[in-house]
């Protein structure tokens, strides 16, 4: 059997990770020209239209804690929970130490896990907001930053498409990208990956509820975000149910299609097995190819 998992990395080839960075980069490019460069489709609104009628108030989750929080307890707990298998895997041998390649070892393991999250976290990003700009849907607040001037329209021609707004123009931009909600699809993203990662790496026997627990955790606090973003009136609950379908979407294609977190899955003694002699490998520099 093949060793071509997760763990049976032993060095990272230079070239093939530039690249692969380069490509997490280029998706990044795209966003931020999109966000700096594209308009958002400027769709009219009628003036008995109560569901855009609602005020402006600061956001109870701010982007800046939702990508936080979204990078930093992914990051941490493929750190942590792969230096403790590693660790697991190490004590269980003989006391003789392996050498540097441990180190080298361990980053590996982390690396070919935090690139493809970075990438689906990137994916999810573009696709929501090529959603937002091409849609242009008006978010529940919108007449409140839009500051219409009444002298410009009349509410009996009906759908009002004429350039009537008079308020901050950035907050008038922000107003027209309600659909999907970018909150709702990264958090739902992010957290579904780590609910994924628990569940294909924490397989202690002795912790049952462990692993539960900690995907409870972090499913509500995905499911709490997109709540917060109805009743902050930043986005339709339709905007938020779309975002955490992407979220999902991308997610499963990202976790089943670029990592190895379950294929080839085996109990938690069989992979500890496993680790010892793909350690003892490094440690003589000799390739592991059959188990």
């Amino acid at each position: 059997m093949k060793t071509e998992s997760l763990l049976s990395c032993s060095k990272i080839d230079t070239v093939y990770s530039i690249i692969n960075s380069s490509v997490i980069a280029l998706v990044g490019l795209i966003i931020l020209l999109i966000n700096r460069l594209w308009e958002p489709f400027k769709r009219g609104f009628f003036c008995d239209d109560d569901s855009i009628k609602y005020p402006h108030h600061d956001s109870t989750i701010p982007s800046p804690v939702l990508y936080g929080v979204g990078f930093s307890f992914n990051i941490l707990s493929f750190i942590l929970i792969e230096a403790a298998l590693l660790r697991n895997s190490k004590n269980s041998r003989t006391n003789k130490k392996p050498g540097q390649n441990i180190a080298q070892t361990y980053f590996c393991i982390v690396f070919n896990i935090l690139l493809p999250f970075l990438y689906g976290a990137a994916v999810v990003q573009l696709v929501t907001d090529i959603a937002k700009y091409s849609v242009g849907r008006l978010r529940p607040h919108f007449l409140a930053v839009c500051q219409p001037d009444v002298t410009k329209f009349n509410c009996t021609d009906g759908y009002i498409t004429a350039d009537v707004c008079t308020g901050d123009m950035a907050l008038i931009k922000h107003a027209r990208v309600s659909f999907p909600s970018g909150h709702a699809s990264f958090s739902m993203y992010s957290m579904l990956f780590l609910v994924f990662y628990y569940q294909a790496r924490l397989t202690w026997k002795n912790l049952l509820l462990l692993r539960p627990l900690l995907q409870l955790i972090v499913f509500c606090l995905a499911f709490y975000t997109g709540l917060s973003r109805i009743y902050d009136y930043k986005h339709h609950w339709s905007d938020v149910l779309a975002g955490n379908i992407i979220g999902v979407i991308v997610s499963l294609i990202t976790v089943f299609t670029l990592t190895d977190l379950f294929k080839g899955r085996k109990s938690s003694d069989e992979q500890q097995t496993d680790n010892n002699v793909k350690l003892e490998s490094i440690r003589v520099n000799k390739p592991v190819t059959k188990l």
